[in-house]
Parts: C-alpha cells; sequence; structure tokens
C-alpha cells in the first residue's frame, strides 16, 4: 500500500469512527454527513471519495466487522483439515463477544440486519475457504446460506446430549 492509499484508509477509518461516536449520541436516520465530516475533522469532499451515501460508511462499517470475523475464523482454522465445528463455534462466540458493545450499538441503531446482510450475501458467500468447507461437510454449497449454522447447531447439541 502506497502512502496515497494508506491515507485513503485511514480517512476511511476516521469516518467510521466519527459514524460510531455520532450513534452513540443520536439516531443514526439524524446523522449527516456534515455531522460524519466535522467529527472526523474531514472534509465533505474526502468523504465523497470514499463513499457515496451515509448508508456506504454504515455497509463499510458491517463489512469491516464481517472481514474481522472471517480473518480471525481463517486465522483460528489455519492448521485444521478438516476445520473443526468447535473450533469455529468459539471462534464466532469469542469474536463477536469481542465487538458486543458495537453489535449492541448496531442493534439499537435498528441497524442489525444490515449487518447481518452483508455477513450473508457479501462476505460467507464469496469466502471460499468456507464455501469449500460447507461442501466437504455437507456436500451441497446450496445448504451454505440456508442449512449450515443449523446444522451445526444440532449437529453439535447432538454431541452435548450425548455426551451428558
Amino acid at each position: 500500500m502506497n502512502g496515497k492509499q494508506r491515507m485513503a484508509a485511514q480517512s476511511r477509518q476516521w469516518l467510521v469512527d466519527a459514524l460510531i461516536e455520532l450513534m452513540q449520541r443520536e439516531d443514526v436516520a439524524d446523522i449527516s454527513i456534515t455531522e460524519i465530516v466535522q467529527t472526523a475533522d474531514l472534509s465533505r469532499k474526502t468523504f465523497y471519495r470514499a463513499f457515496k451515501t451515509k448508508d456506504d460508511l454504515i455497509d463499510y462499517l458491517c463489512a469491516q466487522l464481517t472481514d474481522g470475523y472471517f480473518e480471525s475464523l481463517q486465522k483460528a482454522t489455519r492448521d485444521q483439515e478438516p476445520i473443526s465445528f468447535e473450533t469455529t463455534m468459539a471462534n464466532f462466540f469469542n469474536f463477536w463477544w469481542q465487538q458486543k458493545d458495537l453489535v449492541r450499538l448496531l442493534i439499537r441503531q435498528g441497524l442489525f440486519d444490515r449487518l447481518n446482510g452483508v455477513c450473508c450475501k457479501t462476505r460467507l458467500l464469496t469466502t471460499a475457504r468456507f464455501r469449500a468447507l460447507a461442501c466437504r461437510r455437507y456436500r451441497s454449497g446450496s445448504e451454505l446460506h440456508h442449512g449450515l449454522c443449523p446444522r451445526w447447531l444440532h449437529e453439535y447439541s447432538t454431541r452435548l446430549a450425548g455426551a451428558g
């Protein structure tokens, strides 16, 4: 990443941080782009270089969270083949527990469905390793969106019931 790209990435992060700060005090629907750039101490021009709308900024925030989760999952399962259910679930709960304040803020702002949508539509379906796991484990890529998590939860609860 060159200097210009690093500065653009830093500006995007300052805009995200400003949005989060503002959402802690007021309803996201009432937050203007002007407020965001003033809080970030950036210009409107900088905002519009990075995002077309406030919704794009919100989606970017959601994508950051989702990317962070999948990066942590890939790191946690790097040396596992096949990827264990226990490691996957432990990583899931640990990651989101660490992000609980931000997730609670998104819920309070009515944005949890946005986060879930970004996760399911953008990241989950395009993460090759996750898709490969689903295909290996259940032999059907169509189960990825609609049945993978419920099947894993059922498998895990069955194991727990058998162990008890």
